[in-house]
């Protein structure tokens, strides 16, 4: 069951969440690269998979703020 929660983002690696390793309940899970997620969302703009990309950061600290994502390119597609 917790493969299934992260095998689209893959498992948080130092690379990906900087830190992570650290935490004081991290568990080291076997390496998973992840779905990108243009194969999963096939049918979506550009603009909405770097949103996504960005919304679903492993890495808290690189996700946006809610201004920042509302002010994305995403909601000033037409």
């Amino acid at each position: 069951m917790q493969r299934r929660n992260r095998s689209p983002l893959g498992t948080p690696t130092d690379e990906t969440w900087a830190g992570v390793s650290s935490l004081p309940d991290y568990i080291a899970f076997g390496e998973s690269k992840g779905t990108p997620l243009r194969t999963i969302f096939t049918a979506v703009s550009d603009d909405a998979i770097k949103l996504l990309g960005l919304l679903l950061s492993l890495d808290p600290g690189k996700r946006p703020s809610a201004q920042a994502a509302l002010d994305h390119a995403y909601f000033a597609a037409d």
